[in-house]
């Protein structure tokens, strides 16, 4: 019993500790802080309900194919850091992230390499090019806004099962 209270205790000493990182920032010019603004991203994923290009046309073929998540991964026993992930109809896409107010900024990356179709690969493409352009982030409740440029991606968290 006693063990369990020192756990509990333990754990709200930490998260204490914690909590004045976890507020979130009015300005970009303010000094960052890891985890400032992924926390409100952390382990949600979306769906794209609808992807538009520099011309207004739609460049996926099914919007409803992209998924794009955020976490958190340790790799080689290092410290935990923020991720953002993407998939439609071919390869995984993985990027280490740092959100500030207003934008996404990627970082090292990797993916899975699967031989794509020619249309599934450029559809690809164009994903990969809209992400590393970092793009601009609005979260409002279950939507996400995604723009780099004149290019956007509407995404909607679906609703739990």
């Amino acid at each position: 019993m006693l063990q369990r209270f020192a756990v509990v205790a333990l754990g709200a000493l930490v998260l204490m500790a914690l909590a004045p990182s976890l507020g979130y920032a009015q300005s970009e010019s303010r000094p960052y802080k890891a985890g400032e603004y992924e926390w409100r991203l952390e382990n949600r994923s979306f769906v794209a309900t609808s992807i538009t290009s520099r011309s207004g046309t739609t460049p996926i073929s099914k919007p409803g194919d992209v998924h794009v998540g955020f976490g958190w991964t340790a790799t080689n026993g290092g410290p935990w850091l923020p991720e953002l992930f993407w998939e439609a109809n071919c390869n995984e896409y993985f990027y280490r992230l740092r959100a500030t107010a207003h934008r996404l900024k990627l970082g090292r990356s990797g993916s899975t390499e699967v031989g794509c179709f020619k249309a599934v690969g450029e559809e690809d493409d164009w994903l990969s090019r809209f992400f590393r352009a970092n793009p601009h982030w609005r979260l409002q409740g279950r939507r996400l806004t995604l723009r780099a440029g004149k290019r956007a991606i509407e995404l909607k968290q679906p609703l739990p099962h």
